[in-house]
C-alpha cells in the first residue's frame, strides 16, 4: 500500500470492522456538528455495510440524528421501494427507520422516466455539500454502481449505467432475486467524483470473494478497470477490512 494512499485497518471479522467504522463515524459526525448545523451523509446499501449499520443502531443515542441528512447513492431502475431487493428498502429496514434522521433523500428507481429522475437527483446533490460518504467495493471493483471501465471525470453527478455480469451475479448472490433474469440490467448511480467529494470517506469491505479486487485497488496503480483504485488519490480515506477481504494484502495495521 502506498504511503500516500488511504489508511487501512484489518479486523478479524466483519463485526469488529463494522464496529470500528461506526465508532469512527460517530466521532466524525460529532465533530462536524460542533461546527455546523447539520451533516450530509451518503450511504451504500449492501450486505457489506450491515455490521456498520447494526453497530450504529446499537449506539444511535450517540448521534444527533435530528441533524443528519442521509443520501442514497444508487438504485436499480424499475424496482419499487417495496421490492425486497430495492436499495431504498434495504436502507429503510436496516438504518433509516431505526434512527429517524432529519431526512432521507432517495433515488426513485421506479420513476416513469429514468433520465428525468437522474436530472432531479442531480439537482438534489448540487444543493448540498457532502460531509461523509460510507461505501463498499464491488467484486469487480465498482464504487456505487460505477462499473469498469470507470469514468473518473464524468460530466454529471449522476448517470444511468448498464450493470455488468459480475455485478449482476453478485447481486443475485446477495439480494433476494430468484434468478439472474430477475436482476435489473440497469441502474442509476452517483458518479465517482461526487462520491469522493465528501470531506470524510469510510470504505467497509468484507469477505474473501473481494480479496483479489481489494488487493488490486489498494496496491496497484490507478486504473479505470478497477474503479476503486482511485482511492489511492485520497489519503484521507479510511478503509475497514475483515481478514477475508484483506487476505491478499501485505502487512497493514490491525484494528483493535
Amino acid at each position: 500500500m502506498s504511503a500516500t494512499g488511504p489508511k487501512v485497518q484489518i479486523f478479524e471479522d466483519s463485526q469488529k470492522a463494522g464496529q470500528c467504522a461506526a465508532e469512527t463515524f460517530i466521532d466524525v459526525v460529532g465533530r462536524l456538528l460542533d461546527e455546523q448545523e447539520s451533516v450530509c451523509v451518503m450511504l451504500a446499501a449492501a450486505p457489506s455495510q450491515l455490521s456498520f449499520f447494526r453497530a450504529l443502531c446499537r449506539q444511535r443515542q450517540l448521534v444527533d440524528w435530528d441533524r443528519v441528512r442521509l443520501f442514497h447513492m444508487d438504485e436499480y431502475i424499475g424496482l419499487s421501494p417495496s421490492h425486497p431487493a430495492s436499495f431504498r428498502s434495504f436502507l429503510h429496514e436496516n438504518l433509516v427507520d431505526l434512527v429517524s434522521p432529519r431526512e432521507f433523500s432517495e433515488i426513485h428507481g421506479d420513476a416513469a422516466d429514468a433520465g428525468e429522475e437522474m436530472v432531479r437527483y442531480t439537482q438534489v446533490l448540487r444543493s448540498v455539500e457532502l460531509d461523509v460518504c460510507v461505501m463498499g467495493i464491488g467484486e469487480n471493483g465498482h464504487l456505487a454502481f460505477n462499473e469498469p471501465p470507470a469514468d473518473f471525470d464524468p460530466a454529471y453527478e449522476m448517470q444511468i449505467v448498464k450493470l455488468d455480469n459480475v455485478t449482476r451475479h453478485q447481486e443475485l448472490a446477495e439480494t433476494p432475486f430468484d434468478s439472474i433474469d430477475d436482476v435489473p440490467s440497469h441502474a442509476l448511480t452517483v458518479t465517482i467524483p461526487t462520491l469522493l467529494s465528501a470531506k470524510h470517506l469510510l470504505v467497509i469491505v468484507g469477505g474473501t470473494r473481494k480479496a483479489g479486487v481489494v488487493s488490486r485497488a489498494l496496491t496497484g496503480s490507478v486504473d479505470e478497470d478497477v474503479p476503486a483504485s482511485i482511492l489511492a488519490l485520497y489519503p484521507h480515506a479510511l478503509v475497514f477490512l475483515d481478514d477475508g477481504a484483506a487476505s491478499q494484502l501485505g502487512g497493514a495495521p490491525r484494528g483493535a
